[in-house]
């Protein structure tokens, strides 16, 4: 539970954060995108704007989504896509980590997607439809979308949600490459397996690779006594260290425990 409160609280905060980068003007009741003033998505996440590819389904989205995604975005290209012509979601026209497709056809949205699935599985994808439904959201967003907007959405929530979910993903392939780095590291510099007590300790002074760790950093804390267990965290030092080899775990009197490359 408490978890899950401070995942919460977390993503208030990065939510709340991104709002206030924006004009307040954006927030008056019933704001449309002109009401932005020149404030866009493309002004205000760069980076993300950079990897957004947009499509839309034949071309039944019309002037109405296109000038959505004008004024709230930007000036992007929109591909038209069918099923018998995929083009758009090529990676041939460039890079992109988030799609956002234009559409007014849940069903043919949906099939679409079951036929690109291979392509998009790794993207945020994201629907806009002039008026959408919950059963119509809910049936896009079961499988294949992680948010649908319409043209009633206030674009600072856009801006928001998207912004919210492009950040955890960052955190997320970044979490996966560290992981994928310390594997290798502990499979080329490790003679033996190690317990599992010491596999946290060893990722702990992985990750601050030069740096000294504090001993309350890596001990366990005895909730009885109110003290950290300084002499098992050396037994624990003591054992890991005879494990590895090009790498040395060094003692820093009075301070804590250093992971270093040796010479050679």
């Amino acid at each position: 539970m408490g978890r899950k409160i401070a995942t919460l609280i977390n993503d208030d905060l990065l939510i709340k954060g991104r709002f206030e980068q924006l004009d307040r003007r954006i927030f008056l009741s019933g704001a449309k995108p002109a009401s932005l003033d020149g404030v866009t998505f493309e002004t205000l996440r760069p980076d993300l704007t950079d990897a957004m590819r947009f499509v839309s389904i034949g071309n039944q989205s019309g002037k109405l989504l296109g000038n959505f995604v004008a004024s709230t975005f930007g000036p992007f290209e929109i591909y038209p896509v069918t099923q018998e012509n995929i083009r758009g979601f090529s990676a041939q026209l460039g890079d992109y980590s988030a799609l956002v497709m234009l559409t007014n056809d849940v069903q043919r949205a949906k099939r679409i997607m079951r036929d690109v699935r291979a392509i998009t599985q790794n993207k945020l994808c994201y629907a806009i439809m002039e008026e959408s439904t919950p059963p119509g959201r809910a049936a896009l967003m079961r499988q294949y979308f992680h948010d649908v907007f319409d043209l009633r959405t206030d674009p600072a929530e856009i801006f928001a949600r998207i912004s919210s979910h492009f950040d955890r993903q960052q955190q997320f392939d970044m979490s996966a490459e560290y992981d994928a780095h310390f594997a290798a590291f502990c499979e080329e510099n490790l003679t033996d397996p190690i317990h599992y007590l010491q596999a946290p300790l060893l990722r702990r002074l992985f990750e601050n690779m030069g740096d000294v760790v504090r001993y309350r950093d890596l001990a366990e804390y005895d909730f009885h006594s109110g003290e950290f267990r300084i002499d098992s965290l050396a037994v624990r030092i003591h054992n890991l260290r005879r494990k590895l080899k090009n790498y040395d775990i060094r003692s820093k009197r009075g301070k804590g425990y250093v992971l270093v490359k040796l010479d050679g």
